[in-house]
């Protein structure tokens, strides 16, 4: 049996790696203090996991988290009727396993908006297991809004600001 440990700053997660006749499975085996949850996130997408989102460990694979946040960011947007013709582009994108996730399953991706800048929006997410308190993962998404024709960043006003503020303040 392997060990694993992820330093946070916060503290550490400790994971091990076991064999069995399946596979490799990753277990969680003590916890990050000072996890957010639920109550920290102003909206929630629900998605579903899918068949080709299992890797050959049994589990979510691990780029599939990032399509959970970009799926839940942007449907969001679409939600509110923001669409492309307001250009963002993934600026940075971080993702922090916590624990696994599998299929069959329905998940709840939470939103929050932690800064809201002249042309850019960092989100905090968190991705969690249907019935869980709290997140499989937590993910940090920067879009920056970005003018057609010059293709540089451009202010964020109006509807699209406010529903990122809205996203800040823990309004849906």
């Amino acid at each position: 049996m392997a060990y694993y440990a992820l330093r946070t700053k916060s503290s550490l997660l400790t994971l091990t790696l076991s064999m069995s006749r399946r596979g490799q499975h990753v277990r969680w085996l003590s916890g990050v203090k000072n996890l957010p949850t639920r109550e920290n996130y102003a909206h929630f997408v629900k998605l579903q996991t899918r068949w080709n989102d299992m890797d050959s460990f049994s589990h979510i694979n691990n780029v599939i988290y990032y399509q959970f946040m970009d799926d839940a960011v942007n449907k969001h947007l679409l939600d509110n009727n923001i669409g492309i013709e307001h250009t963002r582009f993934v600026a940075s994108s971080s993702c922090n396993y916590l624990k696994p996730l599998t299929y069959p399953g329905d998940i709840d991706v939470g939103l929050r908006v932690s800064k809201l800048g002249n042309s850019s929006v960092t989100y905090d997410i968190g991705i969690f297991g249907s019935e869980e308190s709290t997140p499989a993962a937590q993910g940090r998404y920067v879009h920056v809004y970005i003018d057609n024709k010059t293709e540089n960043p451009t202010p964020i006003q109006g509807k699209v600001r406010d529903v990122l503020s809205a996203l800040s303040n823990g309004e849906t």
